[in-house]
Formats: structure tokens, sequence, C-alpha cells
């Protein structure tokens, strides 16, 4: 029996359903699922990459990764779990979070695109048969068990500690040269059984709930998929019109953005709108082993000047009490983002141009002049804060020294097995990692503007 891959049905799992969502858990116990309707419950080690180049793979017993179609796989689950072809089938997470991200082979930073958390249902634009799905290739979709996108902030890649990870665990492994390879590096260790259980836990439903989705028996479970989907398309179904009210600002005030700093502007600006994932310090183990990571560093590795901080995608809500989230140009992981057009530029001075031209784009908006009243974009001038930090700030105006900004967030100052602040005096912050050398910190504005 495949412990990792369950055939299970709703009353197996309804329950889990109804504490994590009850509106959903209402319109299924409505449709009085029979046997035929079969779900199945999958159990993914951390870091597995489950939907990769938009192909499906299913956990062996191991925990190892199998294509749907693999002659292994009995032609029954393989009849369920198809019908998504370039995604994966319908699901709904009742433990940990994933991440659907992008890689591209020209960018070192993955792209990431959510972080889905429990209780929600996605991957419904298939069966919707929604037009979304024909301009959206599939090999450009990637998911992990996971976060994705998560790193140390402190550097981690001293030759001698490692030695000493392969004296105490028998673990050899080169150091990462960069944040972009710790993601490998923390998924090595859990794969040889450094940092304890970890397990995404995932509800896959099978074809046979979406075969008759046009009845009027599922009309509910319908509609419930339909304001789902179309909630989270509120902004890219418009997204052409917002790039044409930048070009008419960028017209009228007479200026001519570099391609580079004009995608960051427009990117820190969907941040805001908590459209897309800034990162922020990593609290708990919901989307990575993260107490275990930092216990291994702190007590084996020996980082012993620096708090160990992970940090890892994190959304931002404009209007509710949300904590920050940061974007670095060294860390560049926007969705479009032309090369930097200038082999001269320097990173304070690209976020100079940033600052610049964000605070443009800012008074305009707040204006009025294009007439975006009552739009979220209209919103953001008065209910967000963009502060612009390096470590080395020099005379550049606004521009405010990196070590306010973690001083500023007590995140910075705890980790995810102890939430109160690390008391030894050896640990100290960061302020040359690279990822604060170059940082937007977006916020909740506190003053009325």
């Amino acid at each position: 029996m495949n412990k990792n891959l369950i055939p299970i049905y709703w009353e197996d799992i309804r329950d889990k359903f109804n504490k994590l969502n009850p509106d959903l858990t209402k319109i299924i116990d409505e449709l009085k699922p029979a046997k035929k309707f079969r779900l199945y419950r999958a159990r993914y080690k951390y870091g597995s990459e489950y939907v990769k180049a938009g192909r499906l793979f299913l956990p062996d017993q191991y925990g190892n990764l199998q294509h749907v179609n693999d002659p292994s796989i009995p032609k029954q689950i393989q009849d369920d779990l198809s019908y998504n072809l370039g995604s994966n089938p319908v699901s709904f997470i009742t433990n940990k979070v994933l991440e659907l991200y992008m890689a591209y082979s020209y960018r070192s930073t993955p792209v990431p695109f959510v972080q889905v958390q429990p209780g929600v249902l996605f991957s419904t634009s298939g069966v919707l048969k929604h037009n979304m799905a024909l301009h959206h290739p599939a090999f450009l979709w990637n998911i992990s068990a996971g976060s994705r996108s998560i790193f140390m902030l402190p550097k981690i890649s001293k030759m001698k500690n490692y030695r000493r990870l392969r004296r105490l665990h028998g673990y050899s492994s080169k150091p990462p040269e960069n944040i972009n390879q710790h993601w490998g590096l923390f998924k090595d260790l859990y794969e040889k059984e450094l940092l304890g259980d970890w397990n995404l836990e995932i509800i896959f439903f099978s074809k046979k709930w979406f075969d008759n989705l046009e009845s009027k028996q599922f009309s509910n479970f319908k509609m419930y998929m339909k304001q789902a989907l179309y909630g989270n398309l509120t902004y890219w179904s418009s997204q052409q019109i917002w790039n044409s009210y930048f070009s008419v600002i960028n017209h009228m005030s007479g200026i001519r953005p570099d391609p580079y700093v004009y995608d960051t502007v427009r990117h820190l600006l969907l941040l805001s709108m908590g459209l897309l994932p800034g990162m922020a310090p990593a609290l708990d183990d919901h989307a990575a082993p993260t107490g275990a990571i930092q216990k291994i560093f702190l007590n084996d590795y020996k980082l012993d000047k620096y708090v160990p901080v992970i940090m890892q995608p994190s959304t931002f809500n404009p209007y509710q009490n949300s904590d920050p989230i940061y974007y670095s140009l060294h860390y560049a992981n926007a969705h479009e983002l032309a090369p930097r057009s200038n082999e001269h530029s320097s990173t304070i001075l690209d976020l100079y141009e940033i600052k610049n031209l964000l605070q443009l784009y800012l008074r305009k908006m707040k204006s009025n002049e294009l007439n975006i009243s009552k739009t979220m974009m209209s919103d953001i001038p008065n209910l967000v804060n963009f502060d612009f930090f390096h470590s080395s700030p020099q005379n550049y105006r606004d521009i405010q020294n990196s070590m306010v900004m973690l001083k500023d967030d007590i995140r910075f100052s705890q980790t995810a097995a102890n939430k109160k602040s690390i008391k030894k005096a050896v640990q100290d912050h960061p302020t040359i990692a690279s990822f604060v050398r170059g940082c937007v910190r977006i916020s909740r504005s506190t003053t009325k503007k």
C-alpha cells in the first residue's frame, strides 16, 4: 500500500474540510457524493516539485516522484487524476503550504506567483473551461511542496563549518555560492533526514467530480469555483489598462523611464496591492521545516554571529493590518524584469531611480488627474508606505541605512523555534547580507496622507 497516495471518500475527510473551509464543506455536503466520487490524499516531502513544466508527479510509497502516466501507477489513478493536463488536478490543501512559481532558464531567481494556504480550492480553470487556460503555457508552471523561494538572510558559505556538519552528521555538501542556492541546500538536508518530518498534505479531486459540472445538482459547486477564480483574476483581466495608465503618466511627465526601473516599480505596486507575494522573515514551519533549519545552523554549523533569519514569500494586504514585506534588487523575482541597461550602474543608484519613479507615480495616482478614484490603485498612496534601504546609503535622499529596517521589524530578531527575541550578545543583524543592500519595504501607513 502506498501511504503517500491513498484513495479516500468524502466522509473520510469531511471534518478536516469543515475546519478549514465551512462554506465549501456545506456545498459538498449538499451533493451527497457517492463512493464513485473518489478523492486522493497525497503527501509530498519538503522540496518535492510535484508539478514541473506542467507535468504532474505523484508520490510513491517512499515519497519519490513518478509521472502520473508512469506504468507503475495503477490505471484507475491515472484515469482519475490525468484530466487537468498541463497542471495538477483540482486540489485542496489540508496541511502546510505550496508555492506555484515559474522557473526561467535565463534567470537564476525563481519567480513566485502564489503561496497556496490550507483551506483553498485551486487549479479550477481547466475544469471550468475558462479562457484563461488558453493563455497559460503549461511548460512555465512549477509547484513545490513548501516554499521554493526561500533563503537564509546571513551568509552560510564557510567551508570549515560544512566540515563540522560532516563530522557531526556525515553530511557532505558544497557550500552555496549565493542565496539562490539555499533552497537546494535545505532540500538536501531534509532528504538526508536531518530536518525531521515535514510533509505537504493535499487532497486531489478525481475526474468524476467534474463530469456533470453543468447539471443543476452541481450548480452551487461550480459557482463557488467560479467566484474563487474570478476573484483572483480581477487585476490580471485589466492589466493592460493599468499599463496604458502608466504610459500616459510617462507621456504627461515627459519621461522615458529605464525599462529595468519601470518593471521594478510596477512590480512594487503589484506587491502593495497583494496581487503577488513579497518576502518576509519566517516564524513558523508552515512553508518549510524552518525551525529545524535554524537549529542545525545555530547549533551544528555554528552560525554564532547572526540571527538565522529565513526569508520566504509573504503576501501583503493593504486593507488589513498586515506585517511588512520586502523586495530586494539582489533577489529580483519580479515577473517582468528587463535587464539592467547600464553596465556602469550601481545598486544604490538603481534604488534611487526606482524611488523617484515610484514617487512620481504615487503623486499622479493621488492627484487623480486620470480619474482613477474608487479603484484599488487610487487607495495605495494613502494606505501604503514604501521605504528604501541600503547598507551604505551615502548621501542619497530618502534612502535609509539597512540597520533601521532590521531593527524596526522584530521578526528579524526571532526564530521559528523561539518567537522571543534572541538574547545572546553574539547575535547581531546581518547588515552586509546581499538582500538588504538595496531593499524596499512595503508596509501599512500609520498616518493619514
